[in-house]
C-alpha cells in the first residue's frame, strides 16, 4: 500500500488530501490497555494521502486507523516556517492537540509517524527563525522529538517512525531552476539535512524501547 500510494503525489507541500473513513474509535476511560487494533497515523501531506488507504486496508484486517496527519506541518509541537518566509503557527497549536486527543481516544498500541517536514525552517523557543541544519536548528528539534515522543506514547503505544525518504523525481514537476520553495529545493539537492535529522532519530530509537524506525531507502528510491 505505502508503495503504491507514494507514487500518487504526496509532495511535502500539498495539503489537498481525502478524508479518512476510518471506523468508529472505541471511548477509552482512565486505565485503558493500549489497543491492539488500533493505528495511529500522524505526519504531514505524505501521510494524509496514505491515510485512505491504509485505513481500507487495515479494515480488511480487523484493524482501525485513526489520522493525526496534517498536510503542511511537521509532526513536531513546532511553528514550521513557509518558503516565504512566513511561520505557520496553526501548526505548533493544533497538531500536538489534536494528537494528545487521538492518543487518548483512541489508545491505540501503534503510532506511525511520516513525514518531511522535519527538515523546514521553524521558529526557536524565542521567536527567532532556525534555519535547517544549523547548530540552534538541531537542539530545538531534539527537544521537540523528545516531547513529541512522550505525547504520543502516552498510553503506552510503541511509535513507528518512518526515517525521511528521499524525493523522486516527481519533485521535478514542483521546481525549476528559477524557483523552487526552499524546503522542496533542500529535498532535491541538498540531502545533509535529512540524513543528519535521521541519525537523531536513529540514536533515539537505540535508547527508548518505545520507538521504532523503519527505512524505505531500501525499497525504493
Amino acid at each position: 500500500v505505502v508503495l503504491l500510494s507514494s507514487q500518487l503525489g504526496g509532495s511535502p507541500l500539498n495539503t489537498v488530501a481525502p478524508a479518512v473513513a476510518a471506523a468508529p474509535l472505541p471511548t477509552a476511560t482512565q486505565g485503558d490497555a493500549p489497543a491492539a487494533n488500533t493505528v495511529l497515523v500522524v505526519g504531514d501531506s505524505v501521510m494524509r494521502r496514505l491515510a485512505p488507504q491504509l485505513a481500507q486496508t487495515a479494515q480488511d484486517r480487523d484493524l482501525v486507523v485513526a489520522s493525526a496527519a496534517r498536510g503542511g506541518c511537521s509532526a513536531l509541537d513546532v511553528v514550521v516556517v513557509d518558503g516565504s518566509g512566513t511561520p505557520n503557527y496553526a501548526c505548533a497549536q493544533e497538531v500536538p492537540a489534536t494528537q494528545a486527543a487521538l492518543v487518548e481516544q483512541s489508545r491505540a498500541a501503534t503510532v506511525v509517524w511520516w513525514s518531511r517536514y522535519e527538515l523546514a525552517d521553524r521558529l526557536g523557543p524565542d521567536g527567532q527563525v532556525l534555519r535547517a541544519g544549523t547548530p540552534a536548528f538541531w537542539t530545538a528539534q531534539r527537544e521537540a522529538l523528545a516531547r513529541t515522543v512522550d505525547r504520543l506514547t502516552a498510553r503506552g503505544a510503541t511509535l513507528v517512525i518512518v526515517e525521511v525518504d528521499r524525493v523522486g523525481a516527481g519533485i521535478d514537476s514542483r521546481c525549476s531552476p528559477q524557483d523552487c520553495d526552499p524546503l522542496l529545493a533542500r529535498l532535491r539537492n541538498d540531502d545533509a539535512v535529512r540524513v543528519a535529522w535521521n541519525r537523531i532519530l536513529a540514536e533515539r530509537a537505540a535508547s527508548d524501547d518505545r520507538v521504532r524506525l523503519v527505512t524505505m531507502d531500501s525499497l525504493y528510491c
